[in-house]
């Protein structure tokens, strides 16, 4: 008896190492952006799950300070979203301490020895609760929009792309359309409008003929210029 009370002694003694070893192991949580930094791309994250101790206690949510944000880019090129206090996010843990990588980026060495430790959290952004999920969610095709879906550019299957902006739609390039445009409103130009080298502005209507005037008069030749 006295060698079974001994193994199981053990067995208890590495059942609760390795269940304080678990607690003290992040690997990825929910959390919610408290502030953030667009110069470094780095955030104030709170955890959203409060840590519950082997006795019960209740801890109160970490706040972390310099998350670095992951963002879409690649290739020279990225998508930038205006990250707001209250904005959700994923915070996932590194493997390794990622203090180095974070400053000067490439290939680093670790500054310390720690895994998978809550001072090396990365966030993305963009996951919410049931109670913040998006709004009137399109699951038929792609869509940027904001909340309030006063501004929206579509993609579907079929390759129609559909653009609402109730604000305005301000663009500043050189545009070139090939096919068929259609307006339901006005077209403003400041300047002149050219169709086939004719100006809309400086041209002349050539009459095809003769012309009888108002008052009985003959008239030949061309018209002045649009006023």
């Amino acid at each position: 008896m006295e060698m079974d009370s001994e193994q199981t002694s053990l067995k208890e003694l590495i059942e609760s190492f390795v269940q304080d070893n678990r607690l003290d192991m992040n690997i990825a949580i929910p959390g919610v952006i408290k502030s953030f930094d667009g110069s470094k791309q780095t955030a104030r994250v709170e955890v959203q799950i409060k840590k519950k101790l082997v006795d019960g206690t209740i801890l109160k949510p970490a706040t972390l300070s310099e998350v670095p944000v992951q963002q879409f880019t690649a290739g020279g090129f990225s998508i930038t979203l205006p990250i707001r206090p209250e904005d959700g996010c994923l915070l996932i843990f590194a493997q390794r301490d990622i203090t180095n990588w974070q400053k000067d980026g490439g290939a680093s060495e670790p500054a310390s020895d720690r895994s998978y430790d809550i001072s090396d959290a990365i966030a993305i952004v963009g996951l919410n609760s049931e109670k913040k999920s998006i709004a009137n969610y399109n699951p038929n095709m792609l869509e940027i929009r904001n909340s309030e879906q006063t501004a929206t550019i579509q993609i579907a299957s079929n390759g129609t792309i559909n653009m609402k902006a109730d604000a305005g739609l301000n663009i500043q390039a050189d545009v070139n359309i090939s096919g068929a445009v259609t307006a339901s409103g006005e077209i403003h130009s400041d300047t002149d409008v050219t169709a086939e080298s004719i100006s809309l502005k400086g041209h002349d209507h050539t009459s095809g003929g003769t012309l009888i005037g108002y008052d009985g008069f003959i008239v030949q030749g061309n018209t002045g210029t649009p006023q």
